[in-house]
């Protein structure tokens, strides 16, 4: 039973219990763009029947709630959250990351703070698609208003290799900088659906007047008339951004969601030797 709250009634889930007695019913809902939210309701127990949430009706049926006392686990802990930021300075990647396919020691390197991706395709096909290469490095979204920030150095980058950040999900689009024809710029990529299927159309935005140190990809999702909107932006000083003229939205993939991803990729069968590396990624809630 839903209620009057903005979240489904409890389903697919279940039952916990902490050590002083309480029981809890996890459960998710299904967002969209940001995927399945898992959310904790609390139990009470009427006639050897469970009441699931809060504000009981008159046929015994709870709903869920937003904001609820925390469970008691005999031990005080300080208020968590999901990880999203990276400054990459561990000898592992965190835990909120998850490779788009099947995960290979060669996609990437962690040295000096900073993470490596080296320029691969993976794919079976010939053309450069995102969607198809499983060394793009991805992390869900986290809260449904944020910016997301991330620095990494295109020196390393050969003739036709490219890096940058990506937003995935049914479809893609992204930000970075390519190697090509001997110069460096700024390009924009977005998928899209043909006969042949997904394809990849390419904006070229800015042409740098170097070929190597740091740029900076900036991706936001703002609130306007109670719904998310998107927008992306690039700079090659973090401190002038330029927005990216498109109409591109999140969506989910099934029952995934949208993710933000790091990529580095060659725009040609095998790779070049290339890579770039990432110094951070920071995501703020707005």
């Amino acid at each position: 039973h839903q209620g009057d709250a903005p979240v489904n009634g409890p389903h697919q889930g279940g039952l916990v219990d902490t050590i002083s007695g309480e029981e809890w019913f996890l459960h998710f809902q299904d967002r969209g763009l940001y995927g399945r939210i898992v959310h904790m309701q609390p139990v009470t127990w009427k006639e050897d029947w469970p009441i699931v949430g809060i504000n009981e009706n008159q046929n015994g049926c709870g709903e869920p709630c937003i904001i609820h006392k925390r469970p008691d686990t005999g031990i005080y802990e300080e208020p968590c959250y999901l990880e999203a930021s990276d400054d990459f300075e561990n000898d592992k990647l965190n835990f909120m990351w998850q490779w788009l396919g099947n995960s290979k020691e060669e996609f990437y390197a962690l040295k000096d703070k900073t993470l490596r991706l080296y320029c691969l395709n993976p794919s079976t096909k010939k053309e450069p698609i995102l969607w198809e290469n499983a060394n793009v490095l991805t992390q869900k979204l986290v809260c449904p208003y944020f910016e997301a920030v991330s620095c990494f150095d295109i020196a390393a980058l050969k003739e036709n290799e490219q890096a940058g950040m990506v937003m995935m999900g049914g479809h893609y689009a992204y930000v970075g900088v390519r190697n090509q024809a001997g110069k460096k710029v700024f390009v924009y990529g977005e998928s899209y659906d043909s006969d042949d299927g997904m394809k990849e159309k390419i904006t070229i935005l800015q042409e740098l007047d170097r070929m190597d140190g740091k740029v900076y990809v900036k991706f936001r999702m703002e609130e306007l008339n109670d719904k998310p909107v998107f927008f992306m932006d690039y700079s090659e000083d973090a401190e002038t951004y330029m927005n990216v003229e498109m109409d591109f939205m999140p969506s989910d993939h099934t029952w995934v969601g949208a993710k933000i991803g790091l990529f580095a990729n060659v725009l040609e069968e095998s790779a070049k030797g290339g890579y770039a590396d990432f110094d951070y990624i920071h995501v703020t809630a707005k």
